[in-house]
């Protein structure tokens, strides 16, 4: 066990550089992840990962309005940002640099544990065809959330695609803390506590 660790919302130790299945809890993402902003704030209104995580389970998952049609799709698009709720986010350029190699090595290795604890990993459905759909679908969502809650750019993103029609409309932290744990509790439901 290292030193570096933190304690959850629900009052857990948590290892940050030896992440253990057992210390995993699916609650403390929805909570982490709701109050952790988007855009390092910069959004008009607060904006969290978790209501992010679900619009982008959505559209990689198919959501016709009542189901999934794509579920290994919607898991792991609800799941994809999972790591931040124990690591925090890095602002996406500066991730990139050569000096976060050892960040995005640890956010790999959360990665790994999350979808072991969540049955992904061993269940065969984590594929490269299910990862590059949710890869569209969150590069779908941030030129959405671009256009609906950001102010006009300093100078152009670059390789900007299709926003999706659906505006987005931020949450509560409370609402987006609710809908992550519905969203995890219909497409996981063998680990719903």
């Amino acid at each position: 066990m290292s030193k570096v660790w933190l304690q959850s919302w629900l009052g857990k130790r948590v290892d940050l550089l030896e992440p253990n299945p057992n210390d995993i809890d699916y609650r403390d993402i929805a909570h982490h992840l709701a109050i952790e902003n988007r855009y390092t704030g910069a959004t008009y209104r607060p904006y969290s990962v978790a209501q992010h995580s679900i619009l982008v389970a959505k559209f990689a998952g198919g959501w016709d309005g009542a189901n999934y049609t794509r579920l290994p799709e919607a898991r792991f698009g609800l799941l994809h940002d999972a790591t931040e709720a124990y690591l925090k986010d890095i602002h996406g350029p500066l991730k990139n640099t050569p000096i976060f190699d050892a960040y995005r090595a640890l956010e790999e290795k959360w990665m790994v544990v999350i979808l072991t604890k969540f049955g992904m990993a061993a269940s065969g459905e984590f594929t490269d065809a299910v990862e590059d759909a949710v890869k569209h679908a969150d590069r779908v969502m941030l030129y959405t959330e671009k256009r609906d809650l950001l102010g006009p750019p300093p100078e152009p993103w670059g390789n900007e695609i299709e926003p999706d029609r659906a505006p987005v409309d931020p949450w509560s932290w409370r609402t987006a803390e609710c809908n992550w744990r519905t969203e995890f509790e219909k497409l996981f439901p063998a680990y719903k506590i």
